[in-house]
């Protein structure tokens, strides 16, 4: 029988981590999970910070295990994320996480889900304080109800919706190794061209070639009410991750306002790079986004042809040495900005055209399994977001429904 739990503490606590100091932070050692390293139900140390082995022993009691459930406190507020590695790592303050005092009557990868479900997070948002920072103690945490069936059941409901996340991830991991595989062909093609690049400004190169570099629409030509939940998609920095288009969250407007914004239309073959916030966004436009709109914040780069490839190029301002060159000549002391000078200034190694172009092969049979592979990720995680609350409220009887196809192999 399930029942409301309105305490969590009935049978976990939240336990925030530990407030290091800013001279404790170093570029390597034992990795640290702050607040936004939690994304997505993931732990994500990418970028992370690092303390000295010296330093974690004396927060050992801050050590994060396999399986450990995390929530952001502070800032943005409710977002969840659950250790799956075997690494090291600790717990950074304004990060709770959750303590199992009832083991067997509640399943941490059960309460996992729970937290994930779209009403605890609105539930535990509401009774946060702060205005201009948002926070929330773990007391109020332990406020928010979950509904808590028998053991079995919270299992079966763990298992389904796990299913579709070993999906997703086995689809992740195929997708990054095809894009290592088109950035190690690219260090081939450099490697090869070394001797025979010639070194030119985008700018020139985007002249010979009859392309453009252009801003996207300013505040004053797209409004905010503009933006509706049908039309167009407008691309905005956003929705630039991990150099393509995320279109989870993204704005459209209407027909008319396309038709008085069409010299900001995006073809296939261009780039888009975010010119303000985290420089070094960007994505590459494929078929199916041509006649969607470079939007407020974001750079558009042309190349109908001439001595560079737009696919190249790419690859080219995904570099790190050439995301740090655009980096230092952004301008703006509060949030660092682009132009279209300071792009056109950037210099390109152009390789042959016969080296680019088997680049450019692998790079777009890559990329249509990649694109692939992304579609089946979209759709299993809507699936998976459909089903989550109708699972946790009992809508639906576990005990009837099959994991997803193909899971079971899979696990």
């Amino acid at each position: 029988m399930s029942y409301p739990l309105r305490q969590i503490a009935q049978f976990a606590s939240v336990r925030s981590g530990y407030a290091f100091k800013s001279a404790d932070w170093q570029s390597n050692g034992v990795a640290v999970v702050k607040i936004g390293n939690i994304k997505e139900g993931s732990i994500v140390l990418d970028g992370c910070s690092y303390v000295s082995e010296e330093t974690a022993d004396s927060a050992h009691e801050y050590r994060l295990h396999f399986g450990d459930v995390l929530i952001t406190m502070s800032g943005i507020i409710g977002e969840v994320g659950r250790v799956r590695t075997h690494q090291p790592l600790l717990l950074n303050q304004r990060v709770g996480r959750f303590v199992l005092h009832r083991p067997g009557e509640l399943s941490l990868d059960y309460l996992f889900y729970c937290l994930r479900a779209p009403s605890t997070r609105t539930n535990i948002e509401a009774v946060a304080y702060g205005a201009a920072q948002p926070n929330v103690r773990p007391t109020l945490i332990g406020q928010t109800e979950v509904a808590v069936p028998p053991r079995r059941v919270q299992d079966r409901i763990a298992n389904i919706l796990a299913a579709y996340d070993d999906l997703i991830e086995n689809s992740t991991k195929r997708i990054t190794l095809l894009e290592q595989q088109t950035a190690l062909m690219f260090g081939h093609v450099e490697a090869d061209a070394r001797s025979a690049a010639k070194r030119r400004d985008l700018g020139e190169i985007a002249d010979e070639a009859g392309g453009t570099i252009r801003t996207g629409p300013f505040g004053s030509q797209l409004h905010e009410s503009d933006y509706t939940t049908e039309g167009t998609p407008v691309v905005m920095p956003k929705n630039l991750r991990e150099g393509r288009i995320d279109t989870s969250d993204i704005a459209r407007i209407p027909e008319d306002i396309v038709e008085r914004l069409a010299h900001h239309e995006l073809s296939e073959g261009d780039i888009v790079y975010g010119r303000r916030g985290d420089i070094g966004r960007r994505a590459f436009i494929r078929q199916r986004q041509a006649g969607w709109l470079c939007g407020t914040g974001c750079l558009r780069i042309t190349l109908p042809g001439g001595p560079l490839r737009s696919r190249y190029l790419h690859q080219y301002l995904g570099k790190p040495e050439i995301v740090s060159l655009i980096a230092s000549r952004a301008v703006g002391a509060t949030m660092p900005n682009l132009n279209t000078s300071i792009l056109r200034g950037i210099p390109i190694d152009v390789p042959p055209l016969r080296l680019q172009d088997e680049f450019v092969r692998i790079a777009d049979a890559n990329d249509e399994l990649v694109n692939v592979l992304a579609a089946k990720n979209e759709n299993l995680r809507k699936q998976r977001d459909l089903l989550l609350p109708r699972l946790l409220s009992g809508e639906i009887d576990v005990s009837r429904l099959p994991t997803p196809e193909g899971a079971a192999g899979e696990r």
